[in-house]
């Protein structure tokens, strides 16, 4: 049976998204400013590498990210933003620019008792977006830079459930609740959360795609299919069989013997991401 605090909180919850109340802490300036740069066409390097060093741990995380095994096969260290953007290119720029962003929200010490679910919440999001960059990267055409921020962003609803639920003391939040569950609240918070912080409406929609993905005719895989086959292969338990029938990874052409060929890509990218984002 519901409890009454349970069903204040989900009348609490239809409200804010009715009235588009959902809200997180907005980015840093440095962030904006990056973002926006980078839709300019007279955008370069120098320019961004500029404006990241406005924002002193996003400095520090880009020369991290630009010197970790993923990017930095040749094992020679730089130690300047601009090599760091050169190395990382202007897209990874932007991505770890609005994953450091992301880092900071869900890793704010205004909330002690829930300390421990939002680390576990931000190396899961981490790991499905380490997951979505290599299957876009490897299975499709779909933009790797666009796959890592939609995996990174999939589970920010429940990042805001999670706080929310803190003034409803007998609320318990399940974080293991998959997009497609019936009942689930996340993708529509995510979803009023994402479009309030200014992304495109396609990665809004990876936030439920199964759901997308019913009316689906493209013939070659598209975003959705790369975000949904991380999510199955994240949610996986380490004694579950992978379906690789489900129509997700067979349109990315996603096997046993595939799957077993990308694993050390996966690994070495989200052992990057653990390192360069604190997870």
């Amino acid at each position: 049976m519901v409890n009454e605090q349970s069903m204040q909180f989900l009348q609490t919850l239809t409200l804010e998204i009715a009235r588009k109340e959902i809200k997180l802490p907005s980015f840093p300036d440095a962030v904006i400013q990056i973002r926006d740069a980078l839709e300019q066409e007279d955008c370069d390097i120098e320019k961004v590498s500029d404006l990241a060093s406005l924002e002193t741990v996003l400095a520090s995380r880009l020369l991290q990210s630009a010197n970790s095994a993923f990017y930095n096969a040749g094992g020679q260290q730089i130690s300047n933003l601009r090599a760091a953007g050169m190395r990382l290119g202007l897209n990874e720029v932007r991505n770890m620019a609005i994953a450091v962003a992301v880092e900071q929200i869900f890793m704010a010490k205004d909330h002690p008792s829930i300390a421990d679910d939002l680390a576990m919440l931000w190396r899961r999001s981490i790991a499905l977006s380490s997951v979505a960059y290599v299957l876009a990267e490897r299975c499709s055409k779909v933009s790797p830079q666009l796959a890592f921020i939609c995996g990174l962003l999939h589970e920010v609803g429940k990042l805001y459930i999670l706080i929310k639920a803190v003034d409803f003391h007998e609320v318990t939040v399940d974080l293991d609740a998959r997009s497609d569950d019936q009942g689930s609240w996340h993708p529509q918070v995510g979803r009023c959360i994402v479009e309030g912080w200014g992304f495109d409406d396609v990665i809004a929609e990876t936030l439920e795609p199964a759901q997308g993905l019913d009316g689906l005719v493209a013939e070659e895989p598209v975003l959705l299919d790369v975000v949904f086959g991380a999510e199955l292969l994240c949610a996986k338990g380490a004694d579950e069989a992978i379906d690789f029938t489900d129509r997700s990874l067979a349109r990315i052409s996603l096997d046993e013997e595939r799957l077993a060929e990308l694993q050390p890509v996966i690994d070495e990218r989200m052992q990057a991401m653990m390192q360069t984002l604190g997870g």
